[in-house]
């Protein structure tokens, strides 16, 4: 048995099951009050002889949480940007990194913990974040405004390019030496009501 915070609905396990964050999202369908941010996690160490836990504050109101590969950090997307937590021998805030406004915004977080691709509604490029070096940013450049954005565990992204009809593939981080994004417009996207 462990304690955790008042309103916890989620959690997220490290591969190695050693790690596991405890934290709360806004349900479907209930109003919250403005002021309530959901900003208290609770990190579970779970490979010593009992669990230990310990909470505290990432920004306002998180809506996903990844456990990077090895366990040396865990990633917590929220509506402005993403909590960096140190995964060592006391779990702390290590940084912070701005997104501004998550209206029409998406994050997508590689599997080591590594790097942030933000899509955001409209744009043509997806923004590549460096986790240790938000100031280094790139974009990745696409012939249309980007839709939707997925991540394979083995590295495969794959864009949709909606009002061009495409789908873009390309592995990461290679794009970003390569610069090599295949588009094609042979795949014929299907729109379901």
């Amino acid at each position: 048995r462990v304690t955790t915070h008042m309103g916890a609905n989620r959690i997220a396990v490290s591969a190695s099951g050693d790690f596991a964050i405890v934290y709360s999202v806004a349900e479907t369908g209930k109003l919250l009050d403005p002021t309530e941010g959901l900003q208290e996690i609770t990190v579970l160490r779970l490979s010593g002889a009992a669990p230990q836990e310990k909470r505290l504050s990432v920004r306002y109101r998180p809506s996903r949480v990844l456990l990077a590969v090895g366990d040396e950090r865990a990633l917590v997307v929220s509506d402005d940007g993403v909590t960096v937590i140190a995964l060592d021998d006391d779990a702390v805030i290590d940084d912070w990194i701005e997104l501004g406004s998550s209206s029409g915004r998406d994050v997508s977080l590689t599997e080591d913990g590594q790097y942030a691709l933000v899509r955001r509604a409209g744009d043509d490029g997806v923004e590549v974040i460096p986790i240790d070096a938000p100031e280094s940013a790139e974009t990745l450049d696409f012939s249309g405004p980007v839709t939707d954005l997925d991540l394979s565990r083995s590295g495969r992204a794959v864009a949709v390019i909606r009002d061009r009809s495409e789908i873009a593939t390309f592995r990461f981080p290679d794009v970003l030496d390569s610069g090599e994004i295949e588009t094609g417009q042979t795949v014929k996207l299907a729109y379901v009501d």
